[in-house]
């Protein structure tokens, strides 16, 4: 649902190099759940460092106690939080400098930049009506504005995606101006061109 949009609104240096999708078939399925499994139990054991009230805050002092105005548990979830960022980040750069570059058209111009618009201005709306209801503090108008700012991106990214993929006029990729067709259709004009190469063929 999101992959493609969001390839689609990159830059061509990136986009020329983020691999075409497959699909993952046998043992790499099967790595799935247990994927699912231990995202969820490493997430939930993080938690108990990372909350007030925890194992963690109730076992360690540095946690509970307060540092440059916040506990330890919050530097310990927001610089883990920045940290993961920051290795997703390198990793990717990585994969893309390694990958070996390939044309790859826009298959939507037009609504390609919208993939990134639409989120943006969703977040800076909610930003901008936090600040007009006056927070009682920065850090209460920081959080507010991260954590219901990411949910307005997300929404209307996910909004954007739909629009994306429903909108018509959508090229083939690795075909140039040419708009999407279903495989049948294609495969069907394919027949045909062929069996009018070999008419001509043989008349010659």
């Amino acid at each position: 649902m999101l992959r493609a949009p969001l390839v689609d609104t990159a830059p061509a240096a990136i986009r020329s190099r983020v691999p075409r999708p497959t699909r993952p078939r046998g043992a790499r399925l099967s790595f799935v759940p247990l994927a699912v499994a231990v995202g969820a139990a490493t997430h939930v054991l993080w938690d108990e460092f990372t909350h007030p009230g925890r194992w963690g805050t109730r076992n360690i002092e540095w946690l509970a106690a307060t540092h440059a105005g916040l506990s330890g548990a919050s530097w310990a979830q927001y610089v883990s939080g920045v940290g993961g960022l920051l290795v997703l980040a390198v990793a990717g750069v990585l994969a893309l400098r390694r990958a070996t570059p390939s044309p790859r058209p826009r298959l939507r111009p037009r609504l390609a930049p919208w993939v990134v618009r639409v989120p943006v201005a969703a977040a800076l709306a909610v930003a901008s009506l936090l600040a007009g209801l006056r927070p009682s503090s920065l850090h209460e108008f920081a959080f507010e504005a991260v954590t219901l700012g990411a949910a307005a991106a997300g929404a209307g990214l996910l909004v954007a995606a739909v629009l994306w993929h429903v909108a018509p006029g959508r090229r083939r990729e690795g075909v140039p101006g040419a708009p999407e067709r279903s495989e049948a259709a294609s495969d069907g004009v394919g027949s045909r061109w062929a069996r009018a190469d070999a008419s001509e063929r043989m008349r010659s």
